[in-house]
């Protein structure tokens, strides 16, 4: 089993490609705005898991995170970094909007507090702003300590809790460059064991807010990798050469069944003397590997902690019966409830012998004008978004059924497309509670779209073909 899980580790790499591909559209991106801002744009930093970041992204998803940074007036005081980033946000947004050109006619450019979120040439890109506060990146990273550490002593101030609050949220991307070359530091084997629990993770579903989760599951599994690979310095002489990748997996799946004693705190790149005595004290804690004023349990709740409590149990069951089958170790769990949500109908299929670069990833096309967001009569912005979640939730599913896609795949010598439609077949029977029979539809003309509510497209075959996936969908509460 270690081996076969050494080799899925790799497996469920992005394609070179498509992170080729993420690579030169981030260049592109970047290029445009310092050449078009009206700010002073310094420097762009890759963030994320992609290859040529933190090496820790699944080919169930791989967003290009980039972080591209503004010189910050040294004049101007640091309460004002909220606005200004809205300032240079707007700049950005009309920038983006005037001169590219979306992959689809109702592609947006989604804004956030913080952030940009578009699709651009078969790619989703987080679009981060980042302030530079010195060219020295040591020098900056004492900048934006300094000013959080002020922040989180004056936000205990009742009148001005709310503008802390506001700026200490907005800092977050400031110290990408240092998370990024913390991850880079560490071994292809601690990379490859994140890889594997963020897949892992991606096989739970969870109908919430998705916003930190997935780099809280990297964080414990890089923290259990790196004790997996001191026990192997200290059993050297016991001639064991190797970390063992069973075993760390094992490790991880043990600590998220205990996630609520979880005590991490990463020495790299700060010491314990800089990290908040009121954070020392509280129990769970993980905190942020280069930001030591973040325990990482700020991002979830709850119900995400019992989701994966109950989760790990389950996955480590199947390891420990010795079952050696990855469809069956990281078959899809919490899928229970989601036809009270969304009921799927009309299953079809149909294989497509070509990939293009948008289809080297899972994708998702929603065919149906209801589930779409209005547009304002420009088609710049949301006027009204009400399936938004069910959106959300649609793309969560797509990430199951690749996964059952892939382990399946991955499961068998040679690719066989009736093996792995049955398991297609039997997974979307469980959605669903009631038998499915997942209908050969051929497409009448090339180039046809599948004439369905939704589409999902999934690379099979090694990458050389398409699966594509077709459901009518029902809200049961509408």
């Amino acid at each position: 089993m270690n081996e076969k899980l050494k080799s899925f580790c790799d497996y469920i790499k992005p394609p070179s490609s498509y992170s080729n591909q993420c690579d030169q559209v981030v260049a592109e991106i970047f290029h445009l705005l310092k050449t078009s801002s009206s700010f002073s744009v310094t420097h762009c930093v890759l963030g994320g898991g992609l290859p040529s970041a933190k090496n820790t992204s699944t080919c169930l998803k791989a967003d290009a995170d980039m972080t591209v940074f503004v010189c910050w007036p040294i004049s101007m005081n640091s309460t004002w970094i909220p606005l200004k980033k809205e300032l240079v946000l707007d700049d950005w947004w009309r920038i983006l909007f005037q001169n590219t050109t979306p992959d689809h006619p109702d592609d947006i450019i989604q804004r956030t507090a913080n952030s940009l979120h578009f699709y651009y040439q078969g790619v989703w890109i987080d679009l981060l702003l980042g302030f530079q506060f010195h060219p020295d990146p040591a020098r900056h990273r004492t900048c934006v300590l300094s000013i959080l550490r002020v922040a989180h002593r004056v936000v205990q101030t009742k009148y001005r809790e709310d503008e802390m609050t506001r700026l200490i949220k907005c800092l977050g991307s400031e110290l990408t460059g240092d998370g990024v070359r913390w991850m880079r530091s560490k071994s292809q084997f601690v990379m490859d064991i994140a890889r594997l629990a963020k897949f892992w993770s991606q096989t739970v579903l969870y109908n919430g807010c998705g916003n930190g989760k997935s780099f809280f599951v990297e964080l414990v599994a890089v923290s259990v990798a790196m004790e997996e690979e001191e026990g192997v310095e200290e059993n050297t002489m016991l001639g064991q050469i190797s970390p063992k990748y069973c075993s760390a997996f094992e490790r991880f799946l043990r600590t998220m069944m205990n996630m609520e004693k979880l005590r991490i705190i990463f020495l790299d790149v700060y010491c314990e003397k800089d990290i908040l005595s009121s954070l020392l004290q509280q129990t769970p804690l993980l905190l942020n590997p280069v930001n030591p004023f973040q325990n990482m349990f700020e991002c979830i709740d709850t119900d995400y902690v019992n989701l994966v409590t109950c989760a790990a149990k389950v996955t480590l069951k199947k390891l420990h019966s010795g079952s050696e089958d990855l469809a069956d170790l990281f078959h899809p769990q919490n899928c229970d409830n989601l036809y009270s949500k969304i009921n799927l109908r009309s299953h079809c299929w149909d294989i497509v012998d070509s990939v293009s670069t948008a289809d080297l990833m899972p994708t998702v096309k929603f065919n149906c004008n209801w589930i779409k967001p209005a547009l304002n009569r420009s088609k710049e912005k949301i006027s009204k978004d009400i399936y938004k979640d069910t959106r959300y939730l649609m793309e969560r599913v797509l990430r199951l059924l690749a996964a059952v896609q892939i382990t399946t795949e991955c499961s068998q010598p040679e690719f066989l497309l009736m093996n792995v439609i049955e398991n297609l077949q039997s997974f979307c029977t469980e959605l669903t509670h009631s038998r499915v029979h997942l209908r050969y539809l051929p497409s009448a003309t090339v180039g046809e779209v599948m004439s369905r509510d939704v589409v999902f497209t999934l690379p099979c075959s090694g990458r050389t073909r398409c699966l594509l996936l077709g459901f009518d969908v029902i809200i049961p509460w509408m």
